[in-house]
């Protein structure tokens, strides 16, 4: 857990510093969490979907506040989703759940607020956009400069001053 909390921040290190940043301040990442920057085969993933071919698969639980608000002690180390596929996928996992601290949640619930489970992303507009603007500039940072002077930066931006605890206090407030 970052002091940003559990949203996407990364690390950043040069030679002479290392500096934490939220991931909505960055091009890339606001682009991928917008589903702007996948390859185009993502948009059709045969794989994003609940008949999953793997005997497990893990990941994020998004969405873990609303599905399971009395679970909100767990929350503060982060809570992965686990979800048991196959009967081999099960038969392993009752070898080891012993060792995790885990609850029984559902498909629904930990899909709710991860649509990939359930199907591919959906292909955004800006997608071309995105990709037109690569190739204009031949360069990253050409369209990065587009990314500090629009809207969706602004707005990331002042949410990134407010405090992390005076996020989660308001957010407790606004559960009640």
């Amino acid at each position: 857990k970052s002091r940003y909390g559990w949203n996407t921040a990364y690390i950043l290190k040069t030679k002479t510093k290392t500096k934490e940043r939220l991931s909505t301040l960055d091009p890339y990442y606001h682009d991928f969490m917008e589903a702007a920057n996948y390859r185009e085969c993502c948009y059709q993933c045969a794989y994003a979907s609940p008949d999953r071919l793997a005997d497990l698969t893990i990941g994020d639980y998004w969405g873990i506040r609303q599905a399971h608000p009395e679970w909100e002690e767990k929350m503060q180390k982060g809570v992965s989703a686990l979800l048991v596929n196959t009967q081999r996928g099960k038969a392993f996992w009752d070898t080891i759940q012993d060792e995790f601290d885990w609850q029984e949640s559902t498909f629904d619930k930990v899909s709710a607020r991860n649509g990939n489970l359930k199907h591919p992303s959906a292909r955004p507009l800006e997608r071309d956009t995105y990709y037109r603007l690569l190739i204009d500039t031949a360069r990253f940072d050409g369209y990065a400069r587009r990314f500090y002077h629009s809207p969706a930066y602004f707005w990331a931006k002042l949410k990134s001053l407010i405090p992390q605890q005076l996020k989660e206090t308001v957010k407790k407030f606004m559960r009640r």
